[in-house]
């Protein structure tokens, strides 16, 4: 569960949990502050100010892994990350009801704005997460 008010920190224990609330649920946390450490995944043809804060999160084992996270904007700003790179990252969030991904247009897009970032090094346990509680034996912090 996300709390009540307040920022929402995205971190690595919760990190499916949270973010699947906010796709979700977009509407219901519209205009809240979010904070998390992720990687910057574009996807071939995005523009330079749209960039997916992501982590692979591990069902299985690392061959299953998938890209999630949160849709990020930059607006108009220059200073934007490079791909691949490790950042923190706090922004407002809004519903972009359209963005077209490439493959599909996806509707409803929790996505944040008004960023501010920072590069950090990449977490002890690297671009892996996993299904909240369920982190395998080796990866613990």
């Amino acid at each position: 569960d996300i709390p009540d008010g307040g920022a929402i920190a995205i971190t690595d224990d919760r990190f499916d949990a949270v973010v699947g609330y906010l796709w979700d649920n977009p509407q219901g946390f519209a205009g809240r502050t979010v904070t998390m450490t992720a990687f910057v995944y574009r996807r071939p043809g995005w523009q330079e100010n749209h960039f997916v804060a992501a982590r692979m999160l591990v069902w299985c084992c690392v061959a299953d892994a998938m890209v999630i996270g949160v849709l990020v904007d930059t607006g108009e700003s220059r200073d934007v990350p490079k791909d691949r790179q490790w950042i923190e990252i706090e922004g407002t969030l809004k519903v972009t009801s359209q963005f077209d991904a490439g493959r599909t247009v996806m509707q409803n897009v929790p996505t944040l704005v008004d960023i501010r970032w920072r590069p950090v090094a990449p977490p002890r346990r690297g671009e892996y997460v996993f299904p909240a509680k369920a982190v395998p034996e080796g990866f613990a912090e």
